[in-house]
């Protein structure tokens, strides 16, 4: 596995606070006069490498599975200790980037008091059953060292609704946090992904490579199951993102399905 150099690439929110501080001697006199006048800058700390190996385990997460269409895709919201945010963005090609934003402690107090208030911190929490066909929601709520899991589905009731009304909010994260306590900062892939690459096992074998689409990079039969970044991990995700939904590829005479799942920085892959 080939490892990218990640540079220092998150420079930090700059409060505006900082530019008005610029003012020279001969604009003491206006800028005292403002002073009083001026709300005060929210102060949103800059936070660490939010792709960084070292990162613990997010706070709130909320992740779906199951459906007609079973969802196979990276958790919808993480939200980590620090206040950073990852949220996966629409799909290009089936595979998600990543919208990146900090929320500031005050917008992240929120976030967790909202989690609370709808009951996601236990004692009694809500988990439906396994519906079929049915989407399934999850949410992993931590505090105070305990972890907190939620799965909601078709269930009904008030602690149900509690929940759906959280999710919503969760949809506006910003308007959750609380006016100033969120900065959108980025959008970007994620530097790891996962790669399952599944062998044809079929009787059509002969239609199926006919179809097949050939395949370019590192050899198919390496990947049943594998961890990339860097240059790797590019190439594998251009060559996803090219083809139609639902190809086969040919390589070395095979047929396989390739299937890419981006990886936060607490994930690991083949889990």
């Amino acid at each position: 596995m080939r490892k990218a150099a990640r540079g220092w690439w998150w420079t930090g929110i700059v409060a505006t606070v900082a530019v008005a501080a610029g003012c020279g001697p001969s604009d003491s006199a206006s800028s005292d006069e403002t002073a009083s006048t001026t709300a005060p800058a929210v102060s949103t700390p800059a936070p660490t490498d939010p792709w960084s190996s070292e990162r613990e385990v997010p706070v709130v997460r909320k992740s779906r599975s199951g459906g007609l269409s079973p969802y196979f895709g990276p958790p919808d919201v993480s939200i980590y200790e620090d206040g950073t945010v990852i949220a996966a963005a629409e799909e290009v090609g089936g595979i998600a980037p990543f919208t990146l934003s900090q929320l500031s402690p005050a917008g992240l107090d929120a976030v967790l008091s909202a989690a609370e208030d709808a009951g996601l911190t236990g004692p009694d929490l809500l988990d439906d059953p396994p519906t079929p066909d049915a989407a399934m929601t999850t949410i992993v709520v931590r505090r105070d060292g305990e972890s907190y899991t939620t799965t909601i589905g078709l269930g009904r009731g008030a602690r149900a609704e509690a929940v759906r009304e959280f999710l919503l909010a969760l949809h506006d994260l910003e308007g959750l946090a609380g006016a100033g306590n969120m900065e959108t900062v980025a959008t970007m892939e994620a530097p790891r992904i996962e790669v399952t690459a599944n062998k044809y096992a079929g009787p059509n074998r002969a239609s199926v490579l006919a179809k097949a689409i050939p395949w370019k990079g590192l050899p198919l039969d390496s990947l049943e199951c594998a961890e990339l970044d860097g240059d790797d991990a590019d190439a594998v995700r251009a060559a996803v993102r090219a083809a139609p939904a639902a190809t086969w590829w040919i390589d070395d005479g095979t047929a396989y399905r390739v299937r890419v799942l981006p990886l936060l920085p607490d994930e690991s892959a083949c889990d």
